[in-house]
């Protein structure tokens, strides 16, 4: 089983990209804080790049900017290339699902919305199930 889940906060603002044939993916990087502290009583961070396609790449790049906290599912992907006569490694995770921790930003001229709102809308157009506020005992 290949299955990776991670929170983490983005390191840039999402750039939003198309293929030739119109398909949109945003390549993105994730800071992601290891849950102890190093000998000098740092927390250290992994940056981890991450990539997800079509709607949800769209909406990555519409709602959430730098520093905008996520949390994706996915699987890690191993890629190779010949660079120099040396075979290097890259490791990605490609992402099957992004949730929003952090308040939607009102980007081009986009509505500003909760990252609630945006995934019980999402769900809604998904055939998810969508939550209303009275589901929530809270």
């Amino acid at each position: 089983m290949n299955k990776v889940i991670l929170i983490g906060r983005l390191t840039k603002d999402p750039e939003l990209r198309k293929t030739d044939k119109g398909n949109s993916f945003v390549n993105f990087q994730l800071a992601v804080s290891r849950n102890y502290k190093n000998q000098q009583g740092d927390v250290e961070t992994d940056f981890i790049n991450c990539l997800v396609w079509g709607t949800q790449a769209d909406n990555l790049a519409r709602y959430m900017r730098k520093g905008s906290q996520i949390a994706v599912e996915g699987s890690i992907q191993i890629n190779t290339a010949n660079v120099n006569g040396k075979t290097e490694y890259y490791t990605k995770v490609l992402v099957n699902l992004i949730e929003y921790l952090s308040k939607a930003e009102n980007n081009n001229n986009a509505p500003a919305v909760s990252p609630y709102e945006f995934n019980q809308e999402h769900n809604a157009n998904s055939g998810g199930v969508g939550i209303t506020d009275e589901d929530i005992p809270f």
